[in-house]
């Protein structure tokens, strides 16, 4: 596999930090946990921003203000600027860019792109958008894995201070497959691993449809323990015996705290 190629007169400000979360998986609701996680940092006083590069089916302009995706800059001679989206009953705002913020509308579209255009659309989004001075850039990525994936690791294994979450979820041999094969690709590429999410996790939760099948239950656990990679939050849909909104919502600042703690101290702070 080729390093990855710096594209001629990037930006000048870079993001001080890179975090990718990544997950094979559809449905675990990685752009939204990318969101949630994007304005409980943006709160606690960082400088936060958002890259979507799901290139091909796009959601993340359903997560805005509406008319948000109006706002984006062509403007500039070298790059673009994302949208300032403000967080509410605050006075802080995170940075947010999408492929489908540049589309006429702002319902998702369906778009497709040949792999090497996949790649040369990445590389200009992430060396010449003007994100302005950042403390964190997240980074959502589409499911499954695909050229997006594999060049966006050749981009972190060449950045300094850049790590990879991996969201999953517990409960299913389906989601551990492909958690474990997310490990196993990461460190293959020399990537830092900062440690799983466990997203709508049912070990914790009640009142969620289907029922869990105890025997898979658990099973991240192992996962982590074999592979050595923590797993450095919970996000419960609805949390075992708090059956109130103001219960479920403290429990998800928790698990995002937990997250964006570690975030906070680096990728240093866990080992490969």
């Amino acid at each position: 596999m080729d390093d990855w190629v710096f594209m001629e007169d990037p930006v000048d400000a870079v993001p001080r930090q890179y975090v990718a979360l990544f997950g094979r998986k559809g449905g675990i609701g990685r752009t939204f946990l990318t969101h949630s996680l994007a304005r409980r940092m943006a709160q606690q006083g960082l400088q936060v921003g958002i890259l979507d590069t799901d290139m091909c089916c796009s959601t993340a302009q359903l997560l805005l203000p509406e008319g948000a995706a109006k706002d984006i800059c062509f403007g500039k001679s070298r790059g673009w600027e994302p949208i300032n989206v403000p967080i509410a009953d605050s006075d802080v705002c995170i940075k947010v860019f999408s492929l489908a913020m540049m589309l006429p509308s702002e319902e998702p579209a369906s778009l497709a792109f040949l792999p090497h255009r996949k790649r040369t659309l990445l590389a200009q989004f992430l060396q010449h958008i003007i994100w302005g001075p950042l403390d964190i850039l997240l980074i959502d990525t589409p499911p499954s894995i695909g050229e997006i994936h594999i060049a966006l690791l050749e981009f972190l294994r060449s950045s300094h201070n850049a790590s990879v979450v991996l969201v999953a979820e517990d409960g299913s041999a389906a989601g551990q497959t492909a958690t474990e094969s997310d490990i196993i690709l990461c460190k293959s590429q020399g990537v830092q691993l900062a440690g799983i999410v466990v997203n709508k996790d049912r070990a914790t939760s009640v009142g969620v449809e289907g029922e869990s099948n105890h025997e898979e239950d658990g099973a991240l656990d192992d996962l982590s323990a074999k592979h050595d990679i923590p797993i450095v939050s919970r996000v419960a849909l609805r949390p075992a015996g708090q059956s109130d909104a103001a219960s479920a919502a403290e429990s998800e600042t928790a698990a995002l705290d937990a997250l964006a703690s570690l975030l906070n101290a680096g990728p240093s702070s866990a080992d490969q």
